[in-house]
């Protein structure tokens, strides 16, 4: 993972993408003041679909932790308030049909991105918006559906 950093307000990357939040009256505006001065436990960190395609391909051969801890990190762990959504370690978890997924979300004004690993599928959907929620998760709902039922897309999407 070569391109995933955390974000430094005075240390922009050349080619980090503007976020862009919709107002009440329609328009749009730069995310700009929203961003944090330095990263925090809760967001202000940036990556690539490429990046997140290695660390799901990581995570499915064992490169990161052994088999049963990655079992156990990709497990539920705590019931949510959200219906179909359980908490592991770290991930969501959840099942479009049969097809179980882990991955996360991450929402900030102007940025939205959703990550999910199917692992029976052997597929991953990673969607990076510089529009506000529910950008990604709407492509991520449509790209896991098109997997579950063998529709599989197998080049990213810009």
């Amino acid at each position: 993972m070569s391109d995933s950093h955390a974000y430094i307000l005075d240390q922009l990357e050349e080619n980090n993408a503007i976020g862009y939040m919709m107002l009440p009256d329609g328009s749009l505006r730069s995310n700009e003041a929203f961003l944090p001065v330095h990263s925090l436990p809760a967001g202000g960190d940036y990556t690539t679909v490429e990046d997140l395609l290695s660390f799901a391909q990581a995570l499915r051969e064992y490169r990161l932790l052994n088999k049963e801890n990655t079992e156990r990190l990709i497990t539920k762990q705590v019931a949510t308030a959200v219906a179909g959504i359980d908490y592991g370690y770290g991930f969501e978890i959840s099942a479009v049909g049969n097809a179980r997924w882990f991955g996360h979300r991450s929402v900030w004004p102007g940025a939205d991105v959703d990550f999910r690993v199917y692992p029976d599928l052997d597929y991953t959907v990673a969607v990076l918006s510089n529009y506000d929620a529910p950008s990604a998760r709407r492509i991520a709902d449509y790209l896991g559906a098109a997997a579950t039922q063998g529709n599989y897309i197998t080049d990213y999407i810009d």
